[in-house]
């Protein structure tokens, strides 16, 4: 399907419409109960070809209806090897019982250094869980390297997750 351009002139004037808030019926839309984050700065490195984890943030649902909005981002990704690989995935535990939410064949990122000492600038992973729980949940930034070589995370910036209760 093609994409077209209407100009505002032909919408009746040269401004979009103010639209007010009391138009908007019909809509449910979550609040949000509550917000957890964490971040890391240190950098993080490794050759490791199953996931390994620098950090977790938790955070504990007030409903089981509620779902949880996660956030993740991460700086700037180096190696010094070509053809260096470096998957990223969130990972979340109830009790125990650990859910890789990214589990395709690449995780929930994924990036390939194509020649030695370069950066791949950052990635981020952004999701929607259904937990249906109210128990103590806590979510996961794994990262490992396909390829066995070494890959550098948080290269001088940081890595951060973020999570937002969204209540039904």
């Amino acid at each position: 399907m093609a994409f077209s351009k209407i100009a505002a002139e032909n919408l009746g004037g040269s401004t979009l419409p103010a639209l007010a808030g009391g138009s908007l019926t019909g809509i449910s839309a979550g609040k949000v109960g509550q917000v957890q984050s964490g971040v890391v700065t240190a950098d993080q490195s490794t050759s490791s070809s199953s996931y390994v984890s620098n950090f977790s943030v938790d955070i504990t649902p007030s409903a089981t209806s509620s779902k949880v909005l996660v956030i993740a981002h991460t700086g700037a990704l180096d190696t010094s090897t070509s053809g260096a690989e470096i998957d990223c995935s969130i990972y979340r535990t109830i009790g125990g019982s650990v859910t890789n939410l990214t589990n395709y064949t690449r995780g929930g990122a994924a990036g390939r250094f194509e020649s030695a000492n370069r950066s791949l600038g950052n990635m981020s992973i952004n999701l929607v869980d259904t937990p249906n729980s109210t128990s103590s949940l806590s979510y996961g930034f794994y990262y490992k390297s396909p390829s066995s070589h070494t890959v550098f995370l948080n290269n001088d910036t940081f890595i951060s997750l973020i999570l937002m209760e969204i209540l039904a």
